[in-house]
């Protein structure tokens, strides 16, 4: 469970049982990545995130495009 851009996210368990990364949450964001309309600004529990940042569940995710 993760909280993406103020909505519960649920995700099952990986098969591998890797853990979710920030760059994983992108395609629940609703962002287009490939042609932003402004800055993409990601932050988890209110910090600056990193693509290839291990995520925790109950972790607060914001994935912004300024643009819109």
């Amino acid at each position: 469970v993760f909280h993406l851009n103020d909505s519960t996210l649920r995700l099952p368990c990986k098969p591998d049982g890797s853990p979710y990364y920030l760059m994983d949450m992108i395609e629940y964001s609703g962002i287009d990545i490939k042609h932003p309309k402004g800055r993409v600004i990601l932050t988890v529990n209110g910090s600056p995130g990193m693509f290839q940042q291990e995520l925790k569940t109950g972790d607060i995710i914001n994935i912004i495009d300024e643009g819109i």
